[in-house]
């Protein structure tokens, strides 16, 4: 197996876990803010309420069941993270031992923009497949029916047994729409990084290391970027997915699972509540994203470069990372 893939696997992994344990709250404030605003109709006082006063409303009437579905959203997003990083960075190794870098480079082991974002979204098609099955898991476990099923395994085969095999890759449409999510994160860090790190090698004639404060304000930019982007597709995805629940909860021998396509959803929400229902929730999505970005990023950097100690007897210096 390669090393410095699995490695880079291990550090995505624990990064993406630390960052979702200190700010999980804050990811279901955003869902609830999404699934409201889409299916509430107009009401003044709604508009009126600021985002922290309905953050603090949702946390004093929810109380601790704002980490209902923690543990399965933790073995959800570690895998994710895992197969994220490790497919990315054994494709670019692949790409890196093929197509023989420019070896004067004062930044070595870099590979094109373009080969860049193709090897993104490879990656990401990958973990779609692999990992939807948690995904949905997760949902289940996180809606108003988790008191049914005994934990993640129970809810996977009352799936199964229920709805079949492929029911465990509901909203996969939706999911491979939101790979460019990951894709446009990781691009625009990997490419600030570069740039910040040729723009030091140039005047300081040497390769050079970036701070972790660096690293937390690249990824916090980065992931800005990214949620602005993509923030109608996934508003549409969490009213899907709840639809989809309540609809099943509602005529248990319905087999159809997802009666409103992506597009459709998203035309309902605009008509409905205009350019406001696309972004129901932003204020909440950005903190927390930014947020676990950003910690994301520090974990991992800091952690590669451990890990790379540990694996090869010499520190693996973050410029040389992928992100």
């Amino acid at each position: 197996m390669d090393k410095e893939a699995l490695g880079h696997g291990i550090a995505g992994t624990a990064g993406g876990m630390v960052a979702m344990a200190a700010l999980y709250p804050l990811d279901q404030i955003k869902t609830i803010m999404q699934v409201e605003d889409a299916n509430r109709k107009d009401d003044g006082d709604t508009k009126r309420s600021g985002f922290w006063t309905r953050a603090f409303a949702i946390v004093k009437q929810e109380r601790w069941n704002v980490y209902q579905g923690h543990v399965s959203t933790q073995v959800a997003l570690g895998w994710s993270n895992f197969v994220y990083f490790f497919c990315y960075n054994r494709l670019k190794s692949g790409v890196l031992r093929r197509t023989k870098q420019d070896t004067n480079a004062l930044v070595k082991n870099t590979i094109t923009p373009t080969q860049n974002l193709v090897l993104s979204c490879i990656a990401g098609i990958i973990n779609v497949y692999l990992t939807a099955p948690l995904w949905v898991v997760n949902m289940r476990l996180k809606s108003k029916d988790h008191a049914k099923f005994r934990g993640m395994l129970d809810c996977a085969l009352q799936i199964v047994s229920s709805e079949g095999v492929l029911a465990l890759w509901n909203g996969t449409l939706a999911s491979l729409m939101l790979v460019s999510n990951p894709v446009i994160h990781y691009f625009s860090y990997e490419r600030m990084k570069t740039a910040l790190q040729q723009l030091r090698a140039r005047a300081l004639g040497k390769e050079v290391s970036i701070s972790a404060t660096e690293i937390f304000v690249l990824g916090a930019l980065a992931k800005s970027l990214t949620t602005v982007i993509t923030y109608p597709l996934q508003v549409a995805q969490s009213v899907m997915r709840i639809k989809q629940a309540s609809q099943k909860a509602q005529d248990p021998r319905s087999k159809k699972s997802n009666p409103e396509g992506l597009s459709e959803c998203i035309q309902s929400i605009y008509s409905d509540k205009g350019i406001q229902g696309l972004f129901a929730g932003m204020e909440a999505k950005l903190l927390q994203t930014v947020l676990t970005a950003a910690i994301t990023l520090v974990t991992y950097e800091k952690l590669l470069a451990f890990i790379m100690l540990f694996m090869n007897g010499k520190p693996k210096a973050i410029s040389k990372s992928a992100a």
